[in-house]
């Protein structure tokens, strides 16, 4: 009775997608504290998890799949951060970019299904946008840990590579916005970038047609 209350009250606590949306902002806000604050990031992406597996826990399968890749990536990023290990970083974010993309198609499938545009949709779809630059920056940071030379005009740690300059990357290659203050250098490095500025294009002119399309169906119903 109280959580029917709460949910009358606060109708977006029915929206599952409205949670995820917020982790992920909080991620992109929170982007000067995090380099300054490793346990942070944990915290972080521990939230993130919770919030994906519940937007996707519609989906059927999705949680068997989804809960032991996170769980490895908890481990492995706690690893990377205590021993300062290359390998466990580069195991990190190759699980957290694979739970990033399972979760992005979850939530795709979830937005387009169906014949009706709901708010819950509209925060699914902003989220594939996002998980869409997070997951690519994993990428990045993957391509760098595997070559350093990759990349050119990023800070270092003690590591050799900032993560968290390769989400601003991202995302600056996400929107085409080509600041160039860092510049993908070996040949593998451009080419991820050319594929995901076409897949940010492709995905806003996709998604906008699709949306109008179910908008209409609705209406004309």
């Amino acid at each position: 009775m109280k959580s029917n209350r709460a949910v009358t009250a606060f109708p977006l606590l029915k929206d599952r997608c409205f949670f995820l949306l917020l982790t992920l902002v909080a991620f992109i806000l929170s982007y000067h504290w995090v380099w300054i604050d490793p346990g942070l990031t944990l915290t972080l992406s521990t939230i993130t998890m919770v919030a994906g597996v519940y937007a996707a826990s519609g989906s059927k399968g999705y949680a068997v799949l989804a809960a032991p890749i996170g769980a490895l990536e908890l481990v492995f990023s706690y690893m990377a951060v205590t021993n300062h290990s290359a390998f466990f970083a580069f195991a990190a974010s190759a699980l957290f970019s694979v739970f990033f993309c399972v979760t992005l198609v979850s939530v795709l499938k979830y937005v387009m299904r169906g014949r009706k545009v709901t708010r819950d949709k509209i925060f699914g779809a902003i989220c594939v946008y996002l998980l869409i630059g997070f997951s690519w920056a994993l990428f990045y940071r993957m391509v760098s840990l595997l070559n350093p030379a990759a990349f050119s005009g990023s800070r270092t740690t003690d590591m050799g590579i900032n993560h968290f300059d390769f989400v601003y990357y991202s995302f600056e290659t996400l929107c085409t916005l080509g600041l160039g203050d860092i510049h993908p250098v070996s040949s593998f490095a451009r080419a991820l970038t050319i594929v995901q500025a076409l897949t940010g294009v492709l995905y806003v002119a996709v998604l906008i047609s699709r949306l109008v399309s179910m908008y209409r169906v609705e209406g004309e119903e």
